[in-house]
């Protein structure tokens, strides 16, 4: 590759000019190497100068430290500090006061225990393990430490001591001085470096005491060549090296000792080594900019003469012979005449062009034309293979166009047929090859009797061949020509396909111009003339193979018939001739034995006379019509069967036959009685349902009309078996329906009829009785028969019932009438407390009228929409965001306008009608939250309240899931709330409903928790998301202690179970605030905002409107609540009480007190024994329970030693407090009592 490469002219050329330049360039790199060597020379001379000049300054700093050192030892101050170790304090602080260097003075015994220092200090402060007390010891004489933390305050520090001598010359005490590293660091300010340059001060253990500059803090860290840094110290004098430092940059640094024979200081300049390598690095790059201004000028004016008078020339040679080597023969050579060889070779490479193109044109005709012969020829082969294989029409013309495209090469190929009408219009039925729905395009053409201008037709209609060699260019067929040229094509073809007469042609395209030479449409003729013998041999046979088949079918539905077939002969000899297997089976006998007899033979085999005389006569008069007959078999067994007669003839012969059909409709007929049975019974208890109730009802008025008899109805309901069905499911739920059935049936004596109404409702009527006291005789046996047990499918259930009866009498009154008393007295007896009866009385529909037009009224408020949904948002507690929003159903009546939900609901549950209110409720709630997406209404969440009776139906889930699928909303965002009790009802099927609706994600909360019974042990197996507080403990959550409690128990069971709690019905700011304060998650009352519109509710989202919280700057441990009704004594305490700097609240009576306590931290309550609302000690008792913590005391002229006594001894008061008052004892009691205020709190804390 390299040696072609080489091989090129004009690179041996540029190769030429870039060895005249390579003495230049090995002059440039030896100059960037001496003065990259200069550089690192005066860089290791700088920097070792300023690490001696450096050790230079601290060695005169340490000298000064000796010196101050020697003088204290000498002192009389330190010498006789036995004698006033205050005195040694004293004058210590006074020395470090003198200079900012020392940051302590301190001395300390031969022990190590420091005895007396220049600061304060309250510990036993031992050094005896610090370096430098330990080399003072062993030297005898001035020592520096290393650097470590101070034992006094922890700050960094560096400690130089000398000992002190006593009288006998013998060490007697340690004085020293600790300095910080800044103190170091000021020494190493005064120097001049490069940018990047370092300087340090360390230790013979390698730890930095000063760093200089020290942007990161390395102070207090180990040098990173440590190991270096320890084998250097072992020689003596300067030292040079590199290293990388902490920093990451590489540095040439130079180490000086500063000293070494008190505690070993070492000063380190470090200047980065990239400043000598850019030294060198600019001289080069300024040489070889030189250098390659030099040699581009060179290489440009090489390359130019080399491209303009040999490459440019060689290059349209090799590309002319490249192209006529791929059989570009139009490749001409673009040199001008007079170019001397070069020129001469081209003129002689274009003449050989010009005689390989005329010889390939003339082996590309002859081999076109036998290409053409030959495609043509496989087609005719393939046809004639085609016709002896295809079943039917439409595959024979398939396999002949896949043909003509696969083995032909032909772009398409298509056979249509000629319709069977005077327009001989032409149908396409099969095609091949790209046709690309160009058949779509020229339908109209092909069909156009007037133009006529398409191939096709001309063909079909002349009965010729029709050619079109360039059809870009043939003015005929403008209607279709841009679309085959689209699709490429250029040529065609069609043929006709004639029999007797034209039927159909043969149409194929090519993409060739000029294609379809003589001989190719000799041979596409002979294809389209086989073609055509084929389909005409094909309609005969399949002419052939359907008239046999249908005479088979004729002959197999006859054999495989159901119903009996019998086919008389009228002409001598008259009879049976011929029956089918289904007749003789159901006769019994074979058809040898039917074909022996007459019509009156046949006749006794057991069919019914009656019938089989109009049979006959039908027969015999040959009359067609139809008969019922009952035919009782060899068996015993009764079928019932349709006859019919039907008579065949001809126009010639006349009516010779007839064919009796024998239809068995035994099935059909015991259906109708059991269809008629059906009717006026009850499937799953076999009793007479409503409409055989109302024909004997009819009766039984008519008798006691009649006759004046005291005559009964009784409507019996089952109390809360809905609750059966929903908790135990629907097999179980009509399990104990039949036995209540058989119970009522069994107890029902003196009754003509036990009908089934309703899921859980019965009618009984009775006969005549002789007195009322046995109805009521009736009623109670029909009571006790209800609350026995049942056991049903494992479960052990006890009911009751209600029964309301009314009496038959007067003349207007009818079946509905009576009916609608019965039921009247049924709901007077649930109203009773259920679990008995009741007789109708004449005002007893006034009473319980309102009630039934509610409930009629609530049936169409349904269907005529005058329900809607308002919107209750909640609020975040913590944030006062608004997090979400409950969908409230409310009813707006025509005429009595809005009605209270407390009204509606409760008749919705009881009637059933709450089933469609929860779904319209819900779907509602779903389509809105799609509308506030769709108009970018950030709405969070809605909750959909859902009763028991739906939430424990099997398909809520799949409601759900359908509705959030239809308006695309994330689960998520779909809270559903289940009361307390209603999940307490069934606690293990509720836990599979809440588990398949947690599957789908949506949020779960249980409403009005805390009005049931559940326990932690139920609660924790719920898959819940939230616990909803029930308005009843929000409302005095201020000022009811028992309601406090529990709605902080909630809270705290909330959250143990990881769920989060929203308080509803929360209206005043105090329930804010105190539900605030014991960590409540949510709100929503009319504090904030009562249930809206949506449309307000998303203004109210959109605004970004929220929950303010006043700003609560209260200390509890200075806020003192005051509760007294009398101004004087309240404005007394106010200027007693000032000064101490208390915050004062007041309060005229116990509802104020508990009001500003929800809204403040109080620390301490005072007050009066009589106060309006309540006593003293009653309003300190509830705080006691409310908020504990608090202190509580009593000031009051009134004193009841017994009252007193009990309240202290159960901790309601801290402290007893009389009227008129000693002001030092009061602000005594105060203080005392915000002292237990803190205990407390820091009791609880700890």
């Amino acid at each position: 590759m390299i040696g072609k490469w080489l091989s090129r002219m004009h690179v041996r050329l540029l190769l030429l000019i870039l060895i005249t330049a390579l003495p230049a360039l090995a002059i440039i790199v030896n100059t960037g190497l001496e003065q990259r060597r200069e550089a690192s020379a005066a860089a290791e001379k700088m920097a070792l100068f300023t690490a001696r000049q450096i050790a230079t300054r601290q060695r005169d700093m340490v000298s000064h430290l000796q010196r101050l050192l020697e003088g204290l030892a000498r002192s009389p101050e330190i010498r006789q500090l036995n004698n006033s170790t205050e005195k040694c304090n004293v004058w210590l602080a006074k020395l470090a006061r003198l200079h900012e260097l020392y940051a302590e003075v301190f001395v300390a015994g031969l022990d190590g225990k420091i005895t007396c220092r220049s600061q304060s200090f309250s510990h036993t402060v031992d050094i005896s393990d610090r370096s430098y007390f330990r080399r003072v010891l062993e030297r005898q004489d001035f020592a520096m430490g290393d650097y470590q933390n101070s034992l006094f305050d922890g700050q960094p520090i560096v400690v130089s001591a000398h000992p002190v001598f006593g009288d006998d010359d013998e060490i007697t005490a340690v004085v020293g001085v600790g300095v910080t590293p800044s103190a170091f660091a000021a020494l190493l300010r005064e120097t001049t470096l490069p940018d990047g340059s370092v300087v340090t001060i360390v230790d013979k253990q390698g730890v930095i005491l000063a760093r200089l500059p020290d942007p990161t803090g390395l102070a207090g860290s180990t040098i990173p060549e440590l190991s270096q840094f320890k084998a250097a110290l072992t020689g003596a004098g300067d030292l040079l090296m590199k290293s990388v430092w902490l920093d990451g940059v590489p540095r040439i640094m130079a180490i000086a000792p500063v000293l070494t024979r008190f505690g070993d200081l070492y000063v380190r300049v470090g200047i980065p080594s990239a400043i000598i390598e850019n030294a060198g690095a600019v001289v080069a790059q300024r040489n070889l900019l030189l250098l390659a201004g030099a040699a581009v000028p060179l290489l440009l004016l090489g390359w130019f003469v080399a491209q303009r008078l040999v490459l440019r020339p060689l290059q349209d040679l090799t590309e002319t012979a490249r192209r006529l080597g791929e059989g570009d023969l139009q490749a001409r050579t673009r040199m001008p005449s007079g170019s001397g060889e070069l020129g001469d070779l081209a003129r002689t490479l274009d003449q050989m062009a010009d005689g390989i193109g005329q010889s390939v044109a003339r082996i590309e005709t002859a081999e076109r034309e036998l290409r053409r012969s030959n495609r043509a020829l496989r087609v005719l082969n393939e046809v004639t293979r085609a016709v002896a294989q295809a079943d039917d029409e439409v595959q024979l013309m398939e396999l002949i166009c896949s043909a003509a495209v696969d083995a032909g090469g032909y772009r398409m190929t298509w056979v249509g047929v000629a319709m069977q009408d005077a327009e001989k219009f032409v149908r396409p039925v099969a095609w091949a090859g790209h046709e690309a729905g160009f058949l779509d395009v020229v339908k109209e053409t092909l069909n156009d009797s007037e133009s006529a201008l398409s191939p096709s037709s001309i063909a079909l209609g002349n009965r010729q061949t029709c050619i079109v060699r360039d059809i870009a260019n043939d003015s005929r067929f403008p209607a279709w020509r841009d679309e085959a040229l689209r699709r490429g094509y250029v040529s065609l073809i069609s043929v006709p396909l004639v029999a007797d007469q034209a039927f159909g042609v043969l149409t194929v395209l090519t993409g060739e111009a000029g294609a379809f030479d003589a001989e190719e449409t000799r041979l596409l003729e002979n294809a389209a003339r086989e073609l055509a013998f084929g389909l005409v041999a094909l309609r005969r046979r399949t002419a052939q193979e359907k008239a046999e088949a249908e005479v088979q079918l004729r002959n197999r539905a006859i054999e495989a018939s159901h119903n009996g077939l019998v086919i008389y002969r009228y002409a001598p000899p008259a009879g049976i001739v011929s029956a089918n297997p289904a007749l003789l089976r159901l006769l019994g006998m074979d058809e040898e034995q039917l074909i022996a007899m007459d019509l009156p033979t046949l006749a006794r085999q057991g069919f019914d006379e009656n019938g089989w005389e109009q049979l006959d006569g039908l027969v015999t008069a040959r009359q067609a019509g139809e008969v019922p007959l009952s035919l009782v078999r060899a068996s015993g067994d009764v079928c019932w069967l349709d006859t019919s007669v039907t008579l065949v003839g001809d126009d010639v012969a006349g009516i010779d036959h007839a064919v009796i059909e024998f239809r068995d409709v035994t099935e059909r007929h015991r259906y109708q009685e059991q269809l008629a049975y059906q009717a006026n019974h009850d499937s799953l208890t076999g009793l007479p349902n409503r409409n055989l109730l109302g024909d004997r009802l009819q009766q039984s008025l008519a008798l006691a009309a009649c006759n004046s008899s005291l005559r009964f109805v009784l409507w019996v309901d089952i109390d809360r078996f809905q609750v059966v069905h929903d908790s135990f499911g629907n097999e179980i739920a009509n399990a104990t329906l039949v036995v209540l059935s058989q119970r009522l049936a069994g107890a029902a004596t003196g009754c003509s009829i036990v009908a089934r109404v309703a899921s859980d409702e019965f009618v009984l009527i009775t006969e005549e009785l002789p007195s009322q006291q046995a109805v009521v005789s009736l009623a109670t046996r029909l009571l006790d028969a209800l609350r026995a047990p049942i056991s049903a499918g494992g479960e052990e259930l006890w009911l009751t019932g209600s029964i309301g009866v009314a009496a038959m009498g007067g003349a207007d009154l009818d079946v509905d009438t009576l009916l609608r008393n019965a039921n009247v007295a049924l709901f007077r007896a649930k109203e009773m407390g259920r679990d008995t009866f009741c007789f109708y009385e004449t005002g007893l529909n006034v009473r319980t009228a309102p009630r039934l037009r509610l409930e009629l009224a609530l049936r169409r408020a349904i269907e005529q929409d005058e329900l809607f949904l308002a919107y209750q948002p909640k609020v975040d507690l913590l944030t006062g965001e608004v997090v979400g929003s409950e969908a409230l159903c409310r009813w707006r009546h025509p005429e009595l306008g809005l009605v209270s939900p407390g009204e509606f609901i409760p008749i919705a549950e009881e009637s059933g009608l709450i089933l469609p209110i929860g779904r319209w409720v819900l779907e509602t709630a779903c389509a809105q939250a799609r509308r506030w997406i769709d108009d970018g209404i950030d709405y969070r969440r809605v909750a959909v309240n859902v009763s028991p009776l739906q939430f424990f139906r099997d398909d809520l889930v799949a409601d759900v899931a359908a509705l959030l699928s239809r308006y695309r909303l994330e689960p998520a965002s779909l809270m559903l709330e289940i009361t307390e009790s209603a999940i307490m009802g069934n606690p293990a099927r509720a836990i599979v409903m809440m588990q398949q609706l947690k599957a789908i994600g949506v949020k779960l909360a249980i409403d009005d928790f805390g009005t049931g019974y559940s326990s932690l042990s139920a609660l924790k197996r719920f898959p819940i998301d939230y616990l909803k507080i029930d308005r009843a403990f929000v409302t005095d959550i201020t000022t009811n202690a028992s309601d406090a409690a529990i709605a902080v128990s909630i809270i705290s069971l909330a959250h143990s179970l990881n769920l989060r709690v929203i308080a509803e019905g929360v209206e005043t700011e105090g329930q804010v605030l105190y539900l605030r304060g014991r960590g409540c998650d949510e709100m929503q009352g009319y504090h904030f905002s009562p249930p809206v519109a949506p449309e307000a509710l998303a203004t109210l989202i959109r605004d970004r409107q929220q929950l303010v919280f006043p700003m609560q700057i209260d200390r509890p441990d200075r806020t003192l609540l005051l509760v007294d009704d009398e101004p004087s004594i309240q404005s007394a305490l106010r200027r007693v009480l000032r000064s101490e700097g208390y915050i004062l609240l007041f309060a005229g009576n116990a509802a104020e007190a508990l009001d500003l306590l929800a809204k403040h931290a109080v620390g301490v309550v005072m007050s009066d024994f009589r106060i309006p609302g309540m006593d003293g000690i009653q309003l300190l008792d509830r705080v006691k329970t409310l908020y504990p913590d608090t202190v509580r005391l009593v000031l009051s002229g009134y004193s009841d030693i017994g009252t007193l006594t009990d309240a202290i001894d159960r901790g309601s008061i801290f402290r007893f407090l009389h009227k008129p008052w000693d002001d030092r004892e009061l602000l005594q009691s105060v203080r005392d009592a915000f002292e237990r205020f803190d205990r407390r709190r820091n009791t609880c804390a700890a």
